[in-house]
């Protein structure tokens, strides 16, 4: 067996009479014992300051044991809080939102109201406020505090400790009926003792539109027969105060249903509409001819604003 093994044999049966000598020795020795490294300044402490001292010298050991390590998660806790004071700074700093009125309509006006609490004990200085808007969304009017504002950009000066207040935002939103309108509030701004740390509050609000300002009505005639010519009519009507940009009208034609004439260009497969002005309406017609058909046959539309390759 070569001295290396041997020496290593020799380690694992180390005790106080198998004590190594060589470096391999000792740091094998280390690496079985990892614990006598631990325990070695507390053995050493325990025999030299309560051993033989007092009558109950283990217990009064194990407590002032747990009384330090107290003292140590306290300081440890203080000098988080010391170096990190402002980890959670933003989260008490609160936004909420409301929409009037309470049903959004697309392609109607809407308010919007932010109204923001200052929640920390400190000032914030200089704040500032920068919306984001839903895409489409035809901003009118910004108002902080009752004041008007022309931008989005929105200066709110320096918020006490505790105060409140509210920005109106007034527009028009063209979004899906049923789906998701985002405003997004970005609130910048300085505080600390000097009042050079900078924070940064994000909020997001969503709304969702649940009717539309325009309106179609089909007439179709009560009977119809197989295999003959069938005319419709479809009047349409901007019911809101907002010009309608353009507006296409896709069918979805009953099986069998071919289509032959229309009085209104029907391009990629839609009906596409000029701009309607708030308050106007029209009429367009189609004529077509069914094919063989079960008792009843449904004509569906599905109306949209059309913002460029948006719909």
């Amino acid at each position: 067996m070569s001295s290396l093994d041997t020496e290593t044999k020799h380690t694992f049966k180390h005790d106080s009479v198998h004590r190594p000598h060589s470096i391999f020795g000792r740091a094998v020795n280390l690496s079985l014992h990892p614990g006598r490294m631990i325990l070695f300044p507390l053995r050493t402490w325990f025999l030299q300051r309560y051993k033989g001292k007092y009558k109950y010298e283990r217990i009064m050991f194990a407590f002032d044991l747990i009384l330090v390590g107290a003292i140590l998660a306290l300081a440890s806790m203080a000098a988080f809080f010391f170096l990190f004071p402002y980890k959670n700074f933003e989260n008490k700093i609160s936004f909420t939102a409301t929409v009037a009125p309470r049903e959004i309509i697309t392609g109607a006006p809407s308010t919007l109201v932010i109204q923001y609490h200052n929640g920390t004990k400190e000032i914030l200085r200089n704040a500032k406020l920068n919306m984001t808007f839903p895409d489409h969304f035809l901003l009118q009017d910004v108002s902080v505090n009752n004041s008007n504002v022309a931008e989005n950009d929105i200066h709110l000066g320096d918020i006490a400790i505790d105060a409140t207040g509210d920005i109106h935002v007034k527009g028009v939103m063209f979004g899906d009926v049923g789906g998701k309108q985002t405003f997004k509030s970005t609130m910048t701004f300085k505080h600390g003792t000097k009042g050079d740390i900078v924070g940064k509050k994000i909020s997001t609000h969503v709304f969702s539109p649940a009717h539309s300002t325009l309106q179609l009505s089909l007439q179709l005639p009560d009977r119809v027969i197989a295999s003959q010519p069938i005319d419709g009519t479809i009047t349409y009507k901007n019911t809101g105060n907002i010009d309608f940009p353009e507006i296409r009208i896709e069918p979805e034609w009953p099986k069998g249903f071919s289509l032959s004439e229309t009085s209104t260009p029907f391009l990629n497969k839609a009906f596409t509409l000029p701009k309607i002005k708030a308050g106007s309406n029209g009429i367009l017609s189609f004529s077509g001819y069914l094919g063989d058909v079960p008792n009843s046959v449904d004509f569906v539309f599905h109306p949209s604003f059309a913002f460029g390759n948006d719909r």
